[in-house]
């Protein structure tokens, strides 16, 4: 049976952003940019298939990330230029003056003298990017959907017990109930809240340096912003703690005073499933074709994972 599904997994609980190079540098690990920028060149192409098929249209915001700190950060700052420099490439981004920000993003200039400024980065809309898939799933002919279905075991010989029934191909993107084959997945808690916020009208991605934990502000349609995102080593599926909460909508108020008056849509929590060098893990074994451990990253590695897993998926099929 075809319904309207609430799209409350992990990858609601998400910006969204598709940020190669800042997030090159969180990381530390030079292929986060490789693989980054292969879906970078992807999105657009895929987008444009999937409005088609739809109807639906998906916001992709392609205007780069801003990233500040505030003075008492200054540590933060430095430490995050110096990485910038040994990881990534000349032109991946820019230094922007009080200036260059009082012209693209004025309404941060009276709090921020420099920036840096990444174009090769954005954030799409994933409210409208899972509405637009479901709707092609449920125009597709040759779909037929198992849901809520859990699958503990998923075999190399195409073999699936809860159906008992061959497939000539399996995919496994369970995330962590794939516990079992893989071993070292974890849960790694996240936290958002999704404000909307007239007052406030900022056209980039924004990174504020936190010595916690990274912290972004990604910009939707109907002057929505997503805010996020704490990262704790925790499975808690709790709801979002005080703590969090308040570190999240602090560091907001301090990038904009116009967040003062922002009604707050949504509390939002997550469990992301992580492998123990938090990069994804693409395996074939038989008719099974396993990718997990995307971590954080799902947006950013999507399509061009997907892409490596089709050539896998191609070359078990020949």
């Amino acid at each position: 049976e075809q319904h309207q599904r609430p799209h409350t997994g992990t990858g609601q609980v998400a910006a969204a952003m598709i940020a190669p190079t800042t997030e090159t540098i969180g990381t530390g690990q030079v292929s986060v940019r490789q693989l980054g920028l292969q879906s970078w060149a992807l999105w657009p192409g895929w987008l444009k298939a999937l409005q088609a098929a739809s109807g639906i249209n998906i916001a992709f915001n392609r205007h780069g990330t801003l990233v500040v700190a505030h003075p008492q950060d200054r540590s933060e700052w430095q430490r995050f230029q110096q990485r910038a420099r040994q990881l990534l490439k000349a032109g991946d981004s820019r230094i922007w003056t009080r200036a260059d920000i009082q012209a693209a993003e004025p309404e941060l200039a009276a709090r921020f003298t420099e920036a840096l400024y990444f174009p090769q980065e954005g954030t799409l809309d994933n409210d409208a990017l899972y509405r637009a898939l479901d709707a092609c799933l449920d125009a597709a002919p040759a779909v037929t959907r198992h849901e809520g279905l859990a699958c503990h075991a998923l075999r190399a010989d195409g073999y699936v017990p809860e159906l008992e029934q061959y497939f000539d191909r399996i995919v496994d993107c369970r995330g962590l109930g794939a516990r079992a084959a893989l071993p070292g997945l974890r849960g790694v808690r996240g936290e958002v809240i999704r404000v909307q916020a007239p007052e406030v009208t900022l056209q980039r991605s924004i990174r504020l340096l936190h010595p916690r934990y990274p912290l972004y502000i990604a910009p939707r349609p109907c002057g929505c912003y997503v805010i996020g995102a704490t990262q704790l080593e925790s499975e808690a599926e709790t709801p979002v703690s005080v703590r969090s909460a308040l570190e999240l909508l602090s560091a907001l108020y301090s990038l904009h005073p116009g967040f003062a008056e922002a009604r707050i849509l949504s509390l939002q929590t997550g469990l992301r499933p992580a492998l123990p060098d938090h990069l994804p893990r693409l395996t074939r074994s038989g008719k099974r074709v396993c990718l997990n451990g995307l971590f954080r990253h799902g947006y950013l590695f999507a399509p061009a994972l997907i892409h490596q897993a089709i050539n896998l998926l191609e070359e078990n099929h020949s």
